[in-house]
């Protein structure tokens, strides 16, 4: 059995060097290790290229198409390199060193099962919830992934509808079938879609057993309001959330949603501006962008739009 890792990346060398040191020490290591270079411009080239030339398969593109243009080059390649399974990690996560073994070690590892999941934590040792894995809340005040009980956490698999990327092992039987993950969304919720997608195929399992860190919690801060702590994202992540709001739209366009389940996104946009309005700062800012990316998402408007470096260099002088 062939098993390739994929590394999507853009101008975080340190953090990217973390993520292929920690699958080079796995006790089941990767047949391949495939880095899809985003056009940076922080060295990470030649990093690659010295410190790693014979470990990894290096491709460098000729211009930045975000996490979703990664995994797509990413899984592609691993397709042409024959693999039969395909685990996915961000370059700002490290697996725990034998968290492939427990994935392949777990009895839902079969040739009908279409992705298999490590436990997402931060690197505090919490677990990473909502975006990352879970099921979806269809109640008619609902619209996001809720989270797993730790009795849940307890059993040694889980049947779940969704897991970001991050950690993701996909049968490149499920991919064969319904095709590479989307190249279209940038960045932001290109996870979800693919989770809808490979339901086609079969069922995605969260093994508790296999760890992943995923280094989030320098894009948040506690709010303390109300009597009440309220995780919120930090001003540097704003130009994500475009996209995150934006991409939300592009789920009910490919057909994932029922279009009466607008009214799940309606409450959810109501909750959001509660939300920007009572707890953070800078408040018209991020209207500014949660609004930009609703009416691009509403038009069909996707694909790149607001790159990172932009968003810094203009409002520098209000990053925390």
């Amino acid at each position: 059995m062939k098993i390739g890792a994929v590394i999507p990346t853009y101008n975080r060398k340190k953090l990217l060097e973390e993520a292929i040191d920690s699958l080079l020490i796995q006790t089941r290591q990767p047949d391949e290790i495939i880095i899809i270079n985003n056009a940076s411009t922080d060295g990470t080239a030649e990093m690659l290229e010295t410190k790693y030339k014979s470990k990894v398969t290096h491709l460098r593109l000729g211009s930045n198409t975000g996490s979703s243009g990664g995994f797509y080059y990413g899984v592609k390649k691993a397709m042409e390199l024959k693999c039969d399974w395909v685990l996915i990690i961000d370059d700002d996560s490290e697996l725990y060193p034998d968290s492939l073994e427990k994935l392949l070690a777990n009895e839902k590892f079969t040739e009908t099962t279409a992705v298999l999941s490590p436990l997402k934590k931060d690197i505090d040792g919490s677990l990473l919830f909502n975006r990352h894995f879970g099921y979806y809340d269809f109640s008619i005040f609902g619209y996001n992934l809720k989270g797993l009980s730790e009795e849940d956490l307890k059993k040694p698999f889980i049947e779940i509808d969704m897991t970001s990327f991050t950690g993701m092992f996909i049968n490149a039987k499920a991919i064969r079938q319904i095709g590479l993950p989307s190249d279209r969304l940038f960045t932001q919720r290109e996870d979800d879609d693919y989770c809808f997608r490979l339901r086609k195929y079969g069922k995605i399992y969260l093994i508790p057993e296999s760890i992943i860190l995923h280094k989030e919690k320098a894009n948040y801060l506690v709010v303390k309001r109300f009597g009440h702590e309220f995780r919120r994202s930090r001003l540097n992540v704003v130009w994500k959330e475009y996209y995150g709001f934006r991409n939300i739209l592009y789920l009910f366009k490919e057909g994932h949603f029922p279009k009466w389940r607008y009214i799940n996104f309606m409450w959810y946009t109501v909750k959001t501006i509660l939300a920007i309005c009572f707890l953070d700062k800078h408040r018209l800012i991020r209207l500014k962008y949660y609004f930009w990316g609703l009416y691009d998402g509403l038009r069909g408007h996707f694909g790149k739009t607001i790159l990172a470096a932009d968003f810094m260099e203009k409002y520098k002088d209000k990053l925390e």
